[in-house]
C-alpha cells in the first residue's frame, strides 16, 4: 500500500497535501464559529437577476475532483512547484479564514423543491454548505490558484494548462448559478489566489538568492 501511495504521490509531496486539507478545515469549518460582528450579505442586483440552474451543480461537484487530481498533478513535478502551489496554499487560506471572522458573509437560497436529479444534488449541497463563509470563494480561489500554477508549468501540454483555465471560469459560474456565491465573493477568491501565489513566488525567489549567497 505505502508503495502504491508513493507511486501516485512522492514523498515530499505527502504531508504539505495532507497539510492543505487540515489547513481547508480549519479555514472553512472552524471558523463558522468564530465571527466578530453580524454577517454580511454581499447580493447585488446581478445576483438577484442571475438565476439558479441546478444542472451548474455537476461542475460545482467536480471541482472537488480537479482540485485533487491538479494539487498532485502539479506537486509531481518537482519538490519546488510542491512549494510554490502549497505554501500559497496556506497563505490564502490564513487570509481568508481571516476574512471569515472579521467580515462574515452569507446569502440567501432559494428554495429547492424540484424533484430532479440536479434539484435534489443541489439541496443536498445546501443541506451540507451552510451558507456562511462565502468571502472569498475558496471554490473559486483554488481553481484559479491551481490553474495558475498549471499554466507555468510548460511540461503539461496546452490542452491541460488552458483547459484548467476554461475549467476554472466554468467554477466561476456554477458558484453563482447553484446560489452559493455572489459575484463579489468570486472576485474576492481570485484576487486572494494572485496575491497568494505572487507572495509565495518572491518568497521562493528571495530563498534562492540567499541560498546562492551562503553557498558562495
Amino acid at each position: 500500500m505505502r508503495k502504491f501511495i508513493d507511486r501516485i504521490i512522492p514523498r515530499y509531496a505527502q504531508l504539505p497535501l495532507i497539510l492543505c486539507g487540515v489547513t481547508q478545515f480549519l479555514a472553512y469549518f472552524v471558523t463558522k464559529y468564530i465571527h466578530v460582528c453580524d454577517y454580511v450579505d454581499m447580493t447585488t442586483c446581478i445576483d438577484r437577476m442571475t438565476p439558479v440552474q441546478p444542472a451548474w451543480v455537476t461542475v460545482y461537484i467536480a471541482s472537488y475532483i480537479y482540485w485533487i487530481a491538479g494539487y498532485i498533478a502539479v506537486c509531481r513535478r518537482s519538490e519546488r512547484n510542491c512549494r510554490l502551489l502549497c505554501r500559497a496554499d496556506y497563505m490564502a487560506k490564513l487570509a481568508a479564514a481571516l476574512c471569515f471572522v472579521l467580515m462574515p458573509t452569507t446569502i440567501a437560497r432559494p428554495e429547492m423543491n424540484g424533484t430532479g436529479i440536479f434539484e435534489r444534488l443541489l439541496w443536498l449541497i445546501y443541506y451540507l454548505d451552510t451558507p456562511f463563509n462565502l468571502f472569498p470563494s475558496l471554490h473559486c480561489l483554488f481553481s484559479w490558484l491551481l490553474a495558475r500554477e498549471l499554466m507555468d508549468i510548460k511540461e503539461f501540454s496546452p490542452v491541460i494548462r488552458w483547459g484548467a483555465v476554461i475549467f476554472s471560469f466554468m467554477v466561476f459560474a456554477s458558484t453563482v448559478f447553484t446560489a452559493q456565491h455572489v459575484v463579489a465573493d468570486i472576485a474576492g477568491g481570485v484576487a486572494l489566489a494572485e496575491l497568494a501565489r505572487l507572495c509565495s513566488h518572491r518568497l521562493e525567489k528571495h530563498n534562492h538568492t540567499v541560498e546562492e549567497g551562503q553557498a558562495q
